[in-house]
């Protein structure tokens, strides 16, 4: 499997985690949702524990409800597929375009929604 085929595999299977978290959410509760998806996906037990002190250390727990930077935080969407240009994502039943990874975007790709809550623009 190709980095890039790796990393959409990846944000393709946290769509359900992000999208689960309702607006109000505490941290804990996106903590426990991640950890629970990451668990059930076969993960290694460390690897999950170390997404689960990232997730629990952001602000308002906000890893967490981005499905790009779950998914570089387990490594699946690291350097290689970020950097190869070509690489553009799909999400499975989403009205979204392909596009590049982008951490930031509740979907994971460049085009997604902003983190409700979170200021993610530039300032002027």
């Amino acid at each position: 499997m190709t980095p890039c085929e790796k990393c959409t595999k990846c944000i393709d299977s946290a769509q359900g985690v992000v999208a689960g978290h309702a607006p109000a959410a505490t941290a804990a509760d996106i903590v426990d949702s991640v950890v629970i998806w990451c668990a059930e996906a076969d993960r290694n037990s460390t690897v999950c524990s170390t997404l689960q002190t990232a997730v629990r250390d952001s602000y308002l727990g906000n890893l967490g409800r981005r499905a790009g930077a779950i998914c570089s935080r387990l490594g699946e969407c690291s350097g290689p597929a970020i950097a190869d240009t070509s690489c553009t994502v799909s999400i499975g039943g989403s009205s979204l375009p392909a596009a590049a990874v982008d951490a930031c975007s509740v979907q994971g790709i460049a085009g997604g929604s902003p983190v409700d809550g979170i200021y993610t623009g530039t300032g002027a």
